[in-house]
């Protein structure tokens, strides 16, 4: 009883150093893909203060913050089959969302160079043998990107990399693969660009590794995803246009950006958004997003942990003053993913 007691208090203090979410610096134990799933629920939700995380459980907090036990984690996911995906994920050598390569190192428009394996969930997406759109690996066989990349485009002229950092270098890491199936959302609106998402279905399997490793799903439940509310800056990657009538960019870039709520959005930009969209940028524009950078990643980075938010879809030119970027709302889709993988 004591012991247990000293270790809520040990959790305690644990939490009140790392109450600021922060995705650098020294290493630490990160979430499982499927606990990483479950972390995410109502993407726009704040926390309401900081004692309002102090109520999360314990035992859910080591298993973020230490590395948790088997039976610790069985008090965690009750069900059966969650605790055994959790658990085969939380011990994988690559989970999800987890950078092997860390330090000081989209459509974008005054980015950085993301440095090499600082955005290894990045694929990239050729059609004909020519670069089409940004992707985003969910696991050694499927990769996300935007439906409007692979519009009635015939899968066998598909092809994924992976593993990419400069596009037409070989730099020994390139994973490359053919399509087997597409699977478009079947309420995707070419006209809107409503419900802008696609999953491909490689047709061998890529190595995971350093280079390639899969991003976290937000959940479609949790019990503590209303922090990442709190988390207002997302990044984007891509080798999308350097302008909006610029070449597109050779070297995998990245940037950092606010997400906006909708109704801010619709207010300043006056753009058509929907529920299953979320817009982020830089209303003063100068930074975005570009041509070339659709079904790209936008990601938020939450205790060391990557999960994916949005993918690039569209916008009103490039970093055009007015406007924000406009993305897919990956939190609305996490369901029709599941079903579609799971049914293929």
């Amino acid at each position: 009883m004591e012991s247990n007691l000293n270790r809520m208090k040990l959790c305690h203090t644990i939490l009140t150093l790392l109450a600021v979410p922060v995705c650098f610096g020294l290493p630490s134990v990160f979430l499982s893909q499927s606990e990483a799933n479950r972390a995410l629920t109502h993407r726009f939700r704040r926390a309401n203060s900081f004692l309002e995380e102090l109520k999360l459980g314990s035992l859910e907090r080591e298993c973020l913050e230490e590395i948790c036990s088997y039976e610790e984690a069985r008090e965690i996911f009750t069900v059966p089959d969650q605790l055994e995906d959790f658990w085969k994920r939380y011990t994988d050598g690559f989970p999800c969302g987890r950078l092997v390569y860390k330090g000081v190192g989209p459509r974008i428009v005054k980015g950085n160079v993301c440095p090499k394996g600082h955005c290894p969930w990045q694929a990239l997406l050729e059609h004909n043998s020519q670069y089409k759109c940004g992707a985003v690996i969910l696991d050694s066989q499927w990769i996300l990107t935007a439906a409007h990349c692979v519009w009635e485009k015939d899968p066998n002229h598909l092809q994924v990399t992976v593993g990419e950092h400069i596009r037409g270098k070989d730099e020994g890491t390139e994973q490359m693969r053919k399509v087997s199936k597409v699977f478009i959302h079947p309420l995707f609106n070419h006209s809107s660009t409503d419900n802008d998402i696609a999953l491909l279905r490689l047709l061998s399997p890529v190595t995971l590794g350093p280079f390639a490793i899969p991003v976290c799903l937000p959940p479609v439940n949790g019990t503590f995803g209303h922090t990442i509310g709190a988390v207002r800056m997302s990044t984007v990657s891509g080798w999308g246009h350097l302008a909006q009538s610029g070449p597109p960019s050779l070297v995998l870039q990245k940037l950092e950006v606010p997400r906006v709520s909708l109704d801010e959005c619709k207010a300043k930009s006056g753009l058509k958004v929907t529920r299953n969209m979320l817009c982020a940028g830089f209303i003063e524009g100068g930074r975005d997003s570009c041509q070339g950078d659709s079904g790209g990643p936008l990601v938020t980075c939450y205790k060391n942990t990557w999960f994916l938010t949005g993918i690039v879809s569209w916008g009103k030119g490039c970093a055009r003053a007015g406007f924000y970027g406009i993305y897919t709302r990956v939190s609305v889709f996490v369901e029709w993913i599941a079903k579609t993988v799971a049914a293929a």
